[in-house]
C-alpha cells in the first residue's frame, strides 16, 4: 500500500512561527492555495489516491477538504492523528523558543499539561498499525500536522533524536511511503 503523507496548509500561527499544537486554528487564505496546489500536483502527476485520511482539527480537515473535491476522494476523520497538545505552550510562545524545545526533546515530558511524545507516537503508530493491516485500498492520503508527519517518518525511518528535531514537512508538500505486505516492518521508499 501506498501512502502519501502532507503538512495543512498555512494558518496564522504557522504564518508568525507560533506553538499552535492541539488549538485549533483556520487556514489562511494562503493556506487555502496551498491546498488546491497540492490537489492539482496531484493531479498533473497522475497520483491514484484512494481514501484521505485526516486529523479533526480545522486547519487538516479544509486542507482535505478541497484536496478531495479536486481529486474526487473522500476523506475520513480520525482523531488518532491530531496534532500534539502543547499543553501551556499554545499560542504562548514561538515554536524557536528554547524552553519549548528543551520540553519536548524530553520525550516523556507531557509539555504542561499536554501530550508527551511518546504519547504521540503511541496513537500515531496505532492508527499506522491498523491502516497497514487493513489493506484500505491501494493507496492513502493523510492530512496532518509538523509533529504527526515527523512521528510518521519515524515510523517508516530509523533515526537519531537529532534527526528527529531536524525533519520538517513543510506545508501541503508530499512525502511517500510505502507498507509491504510480506515485511513485518514498513520499508522506506
Amino acid at each position: 500500500m501506498k501512502l502519501y503523507i502532507t503538512r495543512h496548509g498555512e494558518t496564522e500561527y504557522s504564518l508568525h512561527n507560533i506553538v499552535c499544537g492541539s488549538t485549533d486554528c483556520p487556514l489562511t487564505g494562503k493556506g487555502r492555495e496551498q491546498a488546491q496546489r497540492l490537489a492539482d500536483n496531484i493531479i498533473n502527476r497522475n497520483l491514484h489516491i484512494d481514501l484521505i485520511y485526516t486529523s479533526p482539527l480545522v486547519r487538516a480537515q479544509k486542507t482535505a477538504e478541497i484536496i478531495s473535491k479536486a481529486i474526487s476522494a473522500p476523506y475520513i476523520i480520525d482523531n488518532r492523528i491530531r496534532e500534539q497538545d502543547c499543553g501551556a505552550y499554545e499560542g504562548a510562545v514561538k515554536r524557536d523558543d528554547q524552553d519549548v524545545n528543551a520540553a519536548m526533546q524530553n520525550f516523556a515530558n507531557r509539555l504542561h499539561g499536554g501530550e508527551s511524545a511518546f504519547q504521540l507516537a503511541q496513537r500515531v503508530y496505532n492508527f499506522l498499525d491498523d491502516l497497514s493491516s487493513s489493506g484500505a485500498g491501494n493507496a492513502a492520503l493523510i492530512v496532518g500536522h509538523a509533529c504527526v508527519c515527523r512521528m510518521i517518518h519515524t515510523y517508516f525511518h530509523e533515526i537519531t533524536n537529532d534527526q528527529y528535531f531536524g525533519y520538517a514537512l513543510e506545508n501541503c508538500t508530499l512525502a511517500e511511503y510505502e507498507f509491504h505486505e510480506t515485511n513485518d516492518r514498513p520499508e522506506p521508499l
